[in-house]
């Protein structure tokens, strides 16, 4: 009988339930401060614009349910390898009766950037062309990504390896694209003493701007080793004593 008169005062006379409401409500603006003023400070960490970090998965380190208001006049990062990932950070708050306190709470934080992704399915060895890119906004959790979004660093590299349609470019997953590739027709170009002979020969290897690399004479059927002179060009200079 006494357990049906209190529920029937908490139905009729909601005042009762109502400093729980306050406490739950109170400690959700709580957290959405805490998590504006974390956003904030890992933003100007970052020297980006505060949209583009997200906070997210905040929580008390001691085990707090409900998170005292307050006033948050400091935070601090106490993580030693950056702010982005399952970061920790130390909240200066002054409580609302003007006590002042620390609140340890932890949460993941990333940027979002906007990176370029494989338009389609690229294959190892392609040298990307516009086309091959997309520019996307991803989320990630390491101050030193290796993703890219500048286009100077991508157009003419190499994919070292196949990816996916919709996958972001690293930068580890790119290599300088040769100038000569294995199996490419090239132009052997042999100068002596101001001489010169021209003759057709198919490169054996890659190689760069410089770079010496073995090259079949098409004539002869003799391997040699040749300077890579441009996309198309290879040149043997011989010195007075050859």
């Amino acid at each position: 009988m006494k357990r049906l008169l209190l529920l029937m005062m908490i139905i009729f006379l909601g005042g009762i339930a109502l400093p729980v409401m306050a406490q739950k409500i109170g400690s959700e603006n709580v957290m959405k401060d805490m998590n504006k003023a974390i956003s904030i400070y890992v933003a100007r960490q970052l020297s980006v614009d505060v949209s583009e970090v997200s906070v997210e998965g905040l929580t008390a380190m001691n085990g707090q349910k409900d998170l005292p208001e307050g006033k948050i006049l400091k935070v601090r990062a106490v993580n030693r390898n950056g702010n982005l990932g399952r970061a920790v950070f130390v909240l200066h708050v002054q409580g609302l009766g003007g006590r002042l306190f620390k609140q340890w709470v932890s949460a993941d934080v990333s940027q979002i950037v906007q990176v370029f992704v494989a338009a389609r399915k690229l294959r190892r060895l392609d040298v990307l062309e516009a086309e091959d890119l997309h520019l996307q906004s991803i989320q990630i959790r390491r101050v030193h990504s290796r993703y890219l979004s500048d286009l100077k660093g991508v157009l003419g590299k190499r994919l070292t390896r196949s990816l996916r349609k919709g996958m972001p470019i690293r930068e580890d997953q790119l290599e300088i694209a040769p100038l000569v590739q294995r199996g490419d027709r090239v132009t052997i170009t042999v100068r002596s003493q101001g001489l010169q002979i021209v003759t057709s020969g198919k490169a054996k290897q890659d190689g760069q701007l410089g770079e010496m690399i073995r090259v079949m004479n098409l004539e002869s059927k003799k391997t040699v080793f040749a300077e890579v002179v441009n996309s198309g060009d290879v040149q043997i200079i011989l010195s007075a004593k050859e």
